[in-house]
């Protein structure tokens, strides 16, 4: 063990505290006034010191200047190693994306992902949380469908309408911090891979940057989306579609929603479901004969397979069920 004190070190007075004489450093009295002078063996302020035991962070720091690393340099290397993949990930419009994510505020607007919603998703290859999202779409449709949600429109219904204009505001107000995170994450996972030179730029390339495929896939996915949901979540409108898209075995090349509107006038289209344990779809209209109008209603019920025939035709009050009166009121029609 290796002492440091006041003997190591030539030249040194010691002053005396009493008459401020200057004394020789290994002196006990004062030479002037006779008075004890401090111990010149003990140390003052720690100056002495263990130099077998130094602090840990000096230990710490040793061990890594041993080992070629350095704390200090360390750090910033591997930040600007990460800074420029992520500069190569987002491509175009990083400078946007990098004043925005070191903005003090943790959100702020995104109006690409507002107004393109989910399409901008797809844009920047956030397929996850296109899917997740999509996923959200179908759920809604199956509690909608649950609670026999009657709906107004196939293309502005209130419901639809509310749940697009909400995605579209949670996307323009998280979606630059959620492409931090995609973005974060990929460079991160490539950092810490250390692919070699060609594969990295390849798969910087496929992981990073923006698709107009990403944009095509989207509006794929959104359309497998319409597909499931009219399957697995039928509403009002799709039975409403089933009745006017279909036709009549004896009048295969016309539609029934065009011989009816042809025929009728004031023509309307409706789900019912409250007067019959089945699923009815019902039309009403007016015909005129000899200056005299008839209101006219046709009953469509749906079987268990899906398969749909008329269940009742009401003229002017009066009700038809039998086979005979339906044929000859479809001949009349059509």
């Amino acid at each position: 063990m290796i002492k440091l004190s006041y003997k190591n070190f030539r030249g040194i007075m010691v002053y005396c505290s009493n008459c401020g004489k200057k004394n020789e450093e290994n002196s006990k009295f004062c030479f002037a006034c006779g008075a004890k002078l401090a111990n010149p063996e003990k140390p003052i302020g720690g100056l002495e010191g263990d130099v077998s035991a130094p602090d840990n962070d000096l230990l710490d720091r040793s061990k890594q200047h041993a080992a070629g690393v350095s704390d200090v340099s360390a750090a910033p290397d591997e930040g600007t190693k990460k800074e420029e993949i992520t500069r190569k990930l987002v491509g175009k419009n990083y400078s946007y994306y990098d004043a925005k994510w070191n903005k003090p505020k943790k959100n702020t607007f995104n109006a690409a992902a507002f107004f393109l919603s989910v399409f901008w998703l797809g844009y920047r290859k956030q397929y996850k949380m296109l899917l997740i999202i999509t996923g959200i779409f179908l759920a809604s449709d199956f509690l909608l469908y649950l609670f026999n949600y009657q709906y107004q429109s196939a293309f502005s219904d209130p419901v639809d309408r509310g749940i697009s204009i909400a995605v579209s505001i949670a996307l323009g107000w998280s979606g630059n911090t959620l492409y931090k995170r995609y973005i974060d994450k990929k460079a991160s996972k490539l950092l810490a891979a250390q692919y070699r030179p060609e594969e990295f730029e390849r798969r910087i390339k496929k992981q990073g940057g923006t698709s107009w495929l990403g944009v095509g896939f989207t509006a794929i996915i959104l359309v497998i989306y319409s597909i499931l949901s009219s399957l697995l979540f039928p509403t009002n409108l799709d039975y409403i579609d089933s009745v006017k898209n279909g036709s009549f075995y004896n009048y295969p090349n016309v539609t029934i929603e065009q011989g009816f509107e042809d025929y009728f006038t004031d023509a309307d289209w409706e789900y019912v479901s409250k007067d019959s344990p089945y699923d009815v779809v019902r039309f009403t209209g007016t015909s005129t004969h000899n200056g005299q109008d008839f209101d006219v209603t046709v009953d469509f019920i749906f079987n268990d397979d899906n398969e749909f025939t008329i269940q009742k035709i009401i003229v002017n009050g009066k009700e038809f069920t039998s086979d005979q009166d339906v044929n000859q009121f479809l001949d009349e029609v059509f």
